[in-house]
Order: C-alpha cells, then sequence, then structure tokens
C-alpha cells in the first residue's frame, strides 16, 4: 500500500486475494467498482490484469475476468460459467489512459437477463454484452490478478466496491 492505494506497479506478480465465499453471494447479477491508476499511458506493453472473481478450484469455470489487452489497447473480458460455458469472451472496447491518472471502472453484469456493461468515468464502454449463462459459485475475489495468479498488473488500486445486484444500465456520474 503506497498513499492509501494498493500499488502494483512493480512488474511483478502481485495482487489481492479476497476469499469471498461467505461475503459475496452475487452471481447471476453483481457489479464491482474500482479505481484504477496506471502506470502506463495508450497500450499496455503486456497484458495487465484488472480484476478477477472467480470459484478458485474451478480454473475459469465461474469466472469474470477483466484485463487490458497488450495488442490492441482493449478491456477484454472473460466469463464463463459452469463448466466453463462461454457467457463472453472477447473485447469491450479501447482504452486509451494517461499514466498517472485515476479512473473509476465499474462492470454490471445480469446473465440471466443478457444485459452486462462496463463503465469508465460513468461512460459506457461498448455495447451491452448481451451473452447469459449460469454462475452458481464465487470464492474469491482477485485484485491485479487473473485466475491462475500468474498476470502481471501495472498501477494502483483503490476503493474495490462488490455489489450483488446492478448498479448502473446507463451512463452516470461517478461520486468521486
Amino acid at each position: 500500500v503506497s498513499g492509501g492505494k494498493l500499488d502494483l506497479n512493480a512488474g511483478a506478480v502481485k495482487g489481492v486475494k479476497y476469499p469471498s465465499a461467505s461475503k459475496y453471494v452475487a452471481r447471476q447479477t453483481g457489479a464491482i467498482r474500482f479505481k484504477y491508476t496506471p502506470n502506463y499511458s495508450g497500450i499496455p506493453t503486456s497484458h495487465r490484469a484488472l480484476c478477477c472473481i472467480v470459484q478458485a478450484a474451478a480454473g475459469e469455470a465461474n469466472e469474470i475476468f477483466l484485463y487490458h489487452n497488450s495488442a490492441e489497447g482493449k478491456i477484454f473480458l472473460n466469463s464463463y460459467g459452469v463448466g466453463l460455458a462461454t457467457i463472453f469472451d472477447g473485447p469491450i472496447g479501447v482504452f486509451l489512459p494517461t499514466a498517472g491518472t485515476e479512473y473509476e471502472i465499474e462492470y454490471n453484469w445480469d446473465y440471466t437477463t443478457g444485459s452486462s456493461r462496463l463503465f469508465i468515468n460513468g461512460v459506457q464502454l461498448g455495447s451491452t454484452i448481451t451473452g447469459t449463462g449460469t454462475i452458481t459459485t464465487f470464492t474469491d475475489i482477485k485484485i491485479g490478478l487473473n485466475y491462475a495468479e500468474n498476470m502481471t498488473s501495472c498501477g494502483l488500486f483503490d476503493s474495490v466496491e462488490c455489489f450483488d445486484s446492478v448498479q448502473h444500465t446507463a451512463n452516470y456520474t461517478p461520486g468521486y
């Protein structure tokens, strides 16, 4: 922690894992929101893990994983349900940040109706994600890590919040 924020700038694989089996029950619908201050501008030099909500023992099954892609500068979402059934696996939209600038990132999902959205600073990035599927269990919330805990991040994280319901379905004004 540096200056009150989780500092994942070292270039090594590090992050925070919150075991959440008894605390975080959202599965089919929910939201995760955090502030992210990247230590790079534009397209990252390698994929950068943002957050992962996962059933740890199941690999990528029952997973929501957001990362910044190094080939295109897009935010990617990997979301798999029971038995690795694909809910969504691909790019959401281009994100070209400025180093040292704080961004509020919020992902809202409804895998029952197929209505999920990613917001950056309150503005929806890309189209509404229409993938549906069934997620039965989450056990861990990981910040700056992927499910296997082998991807680096490169920035500061702050104010991580998780919700058991969708928080926004349209552009909004962040509260920071």
